[in-house]
């Protein structure tokens, strides 16, 4: 089976680095980082990866406005916000109006994969 191919943004090159690592040591492939809206919506239509790890936190990145553009024109790509505001780390939710997934920023390593081999399997 091929690798689950990830498209991370986020701004804090910090964070964004160290979620590449985990998702590579957790047999993730990562095909592409953003730190703003532009790279992200230019390398989503490039790359066309399975899945999209969005920062729901940047003040420089309107992540709802990236997301929604993404998937009108290639809805199979699933996109995960992730946040420090969200309060259930323990659970993914799915939103009726499409395929958007949410996780807390500090959720643990096994919650995160688990997210998102769930939401590539839209289960």
């Amino acid at each position: 089976m091929a690798k689950i191919a990830l498209l991370i943004v986020d701004d804090h090159i910090y964070f964004r680095r160290s979620l590449c690592r985990i998702c590579e040591i957790n047999g993730f492939h990562i095909i592409g980082e953003a730190d703003n809206e532009q790279q992200a919506l230019v390398l989503a239509e490039k790359l066309q990866p399975d899945v999209i790890l969005l920062d729901d936190d940047s003040p420089t990145l309107n992540s709802r406005l990236v997301a929604r553009s993404i998937q009108r024109t290639n809805p199979q790509i699933a996109i995960i916000f992730l946040s420090i505001l969200y309060i259930n780390n323990k659970t993914i939710q799915q939103i009726p109006q499409g395929d958007y997934f949410f996780l807390a920023k500090d959720c643990e390593v096994d919650v995160l994969i688990n997210a998102i081999k769930k939401a590539y399997w839209r289960a």
